[in-house]
C-alpha cells in the first residue's frame, strides 16, 4: 500500500486555507500530485458542526484542531478501541460547509481502516445531530450521469461493485455479490434493476478519448467510487468528481431532507399526520407474506423497538426509535404501497435512517407525498 507523501500533503489539502475556492484548489492541486486517493464523505447537521465537535466529545475518540477560519477546519483524529488487544486508528481532515447547500464535506488521504474505524464511526456516533444520506441505485447512476455530461467523448465502466438481492430462502434473506467487471455502468444498472437488486457501492474508470499515431483511443482520466451513504473517493481530478457527482449527490439528497423535514404531528398544525408513502411498481402486498417480510425486516432496524398491532390481510404496526423518540405507524392498505405515519415526535434524521433500512432490508421504491398519490 502506497503511502501518503506528507510534503504534499502539508501543503495542499492541510494547509492553511485562506478562503473557500483556494480551499478547492488546493484539494485539486493534492489530487494531481498525489497517488494517494482522496476519501470523502457529505453529511448534514442541525447546528453548527464546528462548535459541535469542539463541545461534545465522544468516548473512544480525540479530534484536534489545528486550523479554523470561515467554515474551514483542519483536523486530526485518533481513536482506540477493541477489547483485550487494543487498536488505533489516526489521521488529518479536512471539513467544510458548501457554499450552496446545508452539505457539510470532509476529506481525507487517510487510510480506509482510519476512514471505515476513525471517520465514519465518529460520524455515526454522532446521529442524530450528524446524519449521513442514503442514495437508491438509481440515485448513484444519476450521480453518473451528471459525471458524464460533464465531460466530452467519456466512457465510465464499473471496474467492481458491491451488489444486494433478496432470495427466497426461510434462513437466509439478501444474497450479497461483489463482483469484478469492465462494463458500461447503464448496462450495469439496468441488469440490477432486472434482477429486483440494489446497488452497495460501486467502483469507475472514467475514459476519455484520445488521437495518437496509432489511432483513437481511451485512457483512464479519473478513478472514483461512489457508497449508497455519501462515500466517496477519486483519483486525479478532485473538482471534476466534486462539481459532478457530489454535488449532485448533495442536490438530490436536499431534495429529500425537505420532503422528509416537519412531519411530526404538533399541536401548529392541529395534529394533522404528514404521512409518507413508498410505492413499488408491481403489487407485491397481493402476497401477505410480504407482510410478515416487512415486519422482519423492520426488526432488523438498530436501537429501535416496534409492536404489531395487525398482520392480516392489511399490516399495522408502530416503531420508536430508542436514540431520538422518534415514533412512526406503519401500514400496509394497498397491494403496492407502504403508508409511513410519523407521530408527534419525528425527526428528518429518524424518518431518512427509517425509509433508508427499508429499502436496504425489504425492496427499494419510490418516495412519495400524500399529493403524489393515486388512490384509485
Amino acid at each position: 500500500m502506497k503511502k501518503p507523501n506528507n510534503f504534499i500533503s502539508t501543503t495542499t489539502l492541510y494547509s492553511d486555507h485562506s478562503n473557500y475556492e483556494a480551499m478547492l484548489n488546493q484539494i485539486q492541486a493534492y489530487s494531481k500530485l498525489s497517488e494517494i486517493p482522496l476519501r470523502m464523505m457529505i453529511f448534514l447537521c442541525d447546528r453548527d458542526p464546528f462548535i459541535h465537535i469542539k463541545e461534545h466529545m465522544v468516548k473512544g475518540f480525540k479530534v484536534h484542531t489545528s486550523y479554523y477560519k470561515d467554515g474551514i477546519m483542519v483536523g486530526s483524529l485518533n481513536r482506540i478501541y477493541g477489547r483485550g488487544i487494543k487498536k488505533e486508528v489516526s489521521g488529518k481532515f479536512v471539513l467544510f460547509k458548501h457554499k450552496n447547500t446545508d452539505f457539510y464535506m470532509l476529506v481525507t488521504d487517510g487510510s480506509y481502516a482510519y476512514f471505515k474505524d476513525g471517520i465514519l464511526r465518529y460520524i455515526q456516533k454522532k446521529y442524530p445531530k450528524f446524519v449521513l444520506p442514503f442514495f437508491y441505485s438509481w440515485e448513484i447512476e444519476m450521480m453518473l450521469n451528471s459525471l458524464s455530461h460533464k465531460v466530452s467523448k467519456c466512457d465510465i465502466r464499473l471496474t467492481k461493485l458491491s451488489r444486494k438481492s433478496r432470495i427466497p430462502s426461510l434462513r437466509k434473506k439478501k444474497e450479497s455479490d461483489l463482483t469484478w467487471t469492465d462494463l458500461p455502468y447503464k448496462e450495469v444498472f439496468k441488469q440490477t434493476r432486472q434482477q429486483d437488486a440494489w446497488i452497495e457501492k460501486i467502483y469507475f474508470d472514467l475514459l476519455t478519448e484520445r488521437i495518437g499515431k496509432i489511432g483513437i483511443f481511451f485512457s483512464i482520466k479519473m478513478k472514483g467510487s461512489i457508497s449508497r451513504h455519501g462515500i466517496f473517493q477519486c483519483n486525479n481530478d478532485f473538482l471534476l468528481f466534486y462539481d459532478s457527482v457530489i454535488v449532485k449527490g448533495m442536490n438530490i439528497f436536499a431534495e429529500r431532507k425537505n420532503k422528509l423535514s416537519n412531519r411530526a404531528r404538533t399541536k401548529a398544525n392541529q395534529f394533522r399526520s404528514k404521512p409518507i408513502f413508498i410505492e413499488f411498481e408491481e403489487p407485491i402486498f397481493k402476497n401477505k407474506e410480504q407482510n410478515f417480510r416487512l415486519i422482519n425486516s423492520i426488526r432488523l432496524l438498530t436501537h429501535s423497538g416496534n409492536s404489531i398491532i395487525h398482520t392480516n390481510p392489511y399490516l399495522h404496526m408502530t416503531v420508536t426509535d430508542y436514540i431520538d423518540n422518534s415514533t412512526f405507524e406503519i401500514w400496509v392498505l394497498s397491494d403496492k404501497r407502504i403508508s409511513i405515519v410519523p407521530q408527534t415526535v419525528c425527526t428528518m434524521a429518524s424518518l431518512s435512517k427509517l425509509l433508508d433500512h427499508i429499502s436496504r432490508e425489504f425492496k427499494e421504491g419510490i418516495e412519495k407525498d400524500y399529493g403524489e398519490i393515486d388512490f384509485e
